[in-house]
């Protein structure tokens, strides 16, 4: 679904974005400038928010590495990670924060899924009808074949019994009034 797709790519952006941001705003465990902690699937650093959700990775390997401290505040400072932590209400995903972001995203989701099942409803309603059109026009009806052949049925005994009727009298009209037996 494109549109639920470039909103998780956005997500995945604005939050891969400003972590890695912050985190380089800080001093990790060894006194060193933070590095990058999400990366592309390839190693590079992150440029642009298309198809970013499929290719993002965690690309720090080592927890040492997470810039908790505020540059050159020392090791046991831990500004930078409250920082951090701080951009779950901030507006790093087009101006909203990143919960609002998510739950967007998972409304949209919704709503699209409910009017595809809306359509769907529809289209499954459509071609019942159109099969039941089908089946009127070219279906065969038993019942009414069963009683077209007893009709046919009853035709031809009344037929064979005619028939049977004029033999006789035609037997009769030959032998001039001699009486003979019918079996």
């Amino acid at each position: 679904i494109p549109q639920v797709a470039t909103a998780l790519d956005q997500l995945a952006y604005g939050v891969a974005s400003a972590v890695n941001t912050q985190n380089a705003a800080g001093s990790d465990l060894n006194g060193n400038p933070g590095g990058a902690i999400f990366t592309m699937s390839d190693g590079s650093a992150i440029a642009s928010s298309s198809d970013l959700a499929v290719q993002i990775t965690v690309g720090m390997t080592d927890p040492a590495g997470i810039a908790a401290a505020s540059s050159g505040a020392g090791s046991s400072n831990n500004a930078n990670a409250v920082a951090m932590a701080a951009l779950e209400n901030a507006g790093i995903v087009q101006g909203i924060s990143p919960t609002s972001a998510f739950a967007d995203m998972v409304t949209s989701l919704g709503s699209l899924t409910s009017e595809v099942s809306s359509d769907n409803t529809a289209q499954q309603a459509g071609l019942t009808q159109l099969q039941n059109q089908i089946g009127a026009l070219s279906g065969v009806n038993l019942n009414d074949e069963a009683a077209s052949l007893e009709t046919l049925e009853q035709s031809y005994q009344a037929a064979s019994k005619l028939f049977t009727v004029l033999a006789q009298v035609m037997t009769a009209a030959l032998n001039l009034g001699v009486q003979t037996t019918y079996a």
